[in-house]
């Protein structure tokens, strides 16, 4: 039991991002950096959640910005989420769309924005919406005020 559990962390550890929904990817800063694991996965379209990491490859992908404070620190992480949805349906809209959406860590605030867009876009529960995401990205875990946020854009 012990050796399948570490087997999952660390499979958890090095997976570049999580394929969400067709065309629409969840992972973090470091997965974002790699262009290579980008092109190989044909992402067109970046949305960078976060204020505290860079875009990596401006010329290579179009980016959207949100610009979201981690650990709570934001004034709420649902203003964000119309400009977010516009962006995602926008890049997904295309044959050829793919969209990595990523924060730091891929677990709280890139979590919430595809959480929120499931909610919006698929018209799921957060209930389901959550066991959608977790059953592909088993690392999330969106803040407490990314929850309440989330529990109020419903």
């Amino acid at each position: 039991m012990l050796a399948e559990l570490e087997q999952r962390v660390q499979t958890w550890k090095v997976q570049w991002a999580s394929e969400i929904l067709p065309g629409l990817w969840l992972g973090s800063g470091s997965a974002a950096s790699k262009l290579e694991s980008l092109q190989r996965q044909r992402i067109t379209h970046v949305l960078n959640v976060a204020d505290d990491v860079p875009n990596f490859h401006p010329n290579a992908f179009l980016y959207g910005n949100l610009g979201v404070t981690d650990f709570g620190q934001d004034v709420g992480i649902r203003r964000v989420f119309p400009t977010a949805f516009a962006f995602l349906d926008d890049a997904l809209a295309h044959d050829d769309g793919r969209v990595l959406v990523h924060c730091a860590a891929g677990a709280n605030r890139s979590a919430t924005v595809v959480l929120a867009y499931l909610m919006h876009a698929r018209e799921m529960s957060l209930a389901d919406a959550w066991a959608h995401v977790r059953s592909r990205r088993r690392g999330i875990c969106p803040l407490r005020d990314n929850r309440q946020e989330l529990l109020a854009a419903r």
